[in-house]
This record gives C-alpha cells, structure tokens and sequence, in this order.
C-alpha cells in the first residue's frame, strides 16, 4: 500500500476516462479484467471527488445505485437494460421539472405531474397452529 491507501497497481492506471480509447479500455478487460476493474474504480472515485462538494453526495448515491444494479443483473445485456431504464425515469422527472419552469402554464396539472409507481400489495392469511385461518 502507498502512503494516500490507495493499492500501488493503480500506478498504471490512466489519469482520465480519454486517456484511453475505447480499444485500449476493451483490451486492457480483455488482458487483466480485475486491472481493469481497479482502474474504472479509482476512475470514477477520482471524479467524484474532484465534483463540487453539493453534487458529491448525489453521485456517490447514483454510483451506489449503478453498483446495486450490477450486482442484481445476471448478465451485461441486463445491466445495460437497467441503467437504460434508470436514466428514462430520470429523463421523465427532469422533463417534467422543466417544463414547470418554463412552461407557458406552470400550475400542476394532472399531466405534468410525475408519474407514480404503483404496486398491488397481497394480504396473506395466518394460519394458526390448530390450522385454521386467522383472518
């Protein structure tokens, strides 16, 4: 370990996302997957922690979120599909903030109001130790 704790085969680690190309970020997976993974780590945490102190606490929330999403998905093409549908519901909310603000009409109505998600909750029945239903 190095003084600051970060792992010393970090070293070799671009400073930048555009430090490296497309090709050479697939190549460098391709050769060292677990390389490439504490490069996209110290990466992104560099990024954060070089944001303005408001934001730093939404994008530790959001790469929070995107890690939880990695770790659900049982494929790629799954995660991709997650995140994909993340950004939408975001776009949706951004959208209809807005068009609140400059909108020719900025009062709530029913269509500009965010879209709720809703669930269908199921009431079980307890059974008791005798085997008859308690409800």
């Amino acid at each position: 370990m190095r003084s600051d704790n970060r792992p010393e085969d970090t070293e070799s680690c671009p400073r930048r996302f555009k430090d490296l190309s497309f090709d050479e970020w697939k190549n460098l997976y391709d050769a060292k997957p677990e390389h490439f993974e504490k490069c996209r780590l110290k990466l992104i945490n560099d990024l954060v922690e070089s944001a303005p102190e408001r934001t730093k606490g939404r994008l530790k929330g959001l790469i929070f979120q995107m890690e939880a999403e990695s770790q659900r998905s049982k494929s790629l093409e799954a995660y991709n599909m997650r995140l994909a549908a993340m950004m939408m519901d975001t776009l949706g909310e951004l959208k209809v903030q807005l068009k609140r603000l400059v909108g020719k009409d900025s009062r709530n109505t029913v269509q500009d109001q965010i879209p709720v998600k809703t669930a269908t909750v199921l009431s079980f029945n307890r059974v008791t130790k005798a085997g008859k239903d308690n409800s």
